[in-house]
């Protein structure tokens, strides 16, 4: 299954109370002070990598969350232009 993601400076989702808290319990990859870049995924996910299956800095950013993806990020990865997967 395809999936997708979208990269986003931290600064900018910093303004969300629930990842604040996450990425300030979270220890940033060796050598880095902090999250510089995070990954915004379709299940509204967030990680450290590009990867599919990584570990969540913030599985789920609850109440308001989806909004602000949305709303503020400007995140909606269903008018991203995905193809259908390929079944068969």
């Amino acid at each position: 299954m395809i999936r997708y993601c979208r990269a986003y400076e931290t600064g900018r989702l910093l303004a969300s109370p629930r990842f604040a808290q996450a990425v300030a319990s979270a220890v940033p990859p060796e050598g880095a002070e902090a999250y510089e870049i995070v990954y915004l995924w379709d299940d509204h996910s967030v990680t450290a990598e590009p990867f599919p299956g990584g570990e969540p800095l913030l599985a789920d950013g609850g109440e308001g969350w989806h909004e602000f993806c949305s709303d503020v990020l400007g995140f909606r990865p269903a008018q991203a232009g995905l193809p259908e997967p390929v079944t068969g």
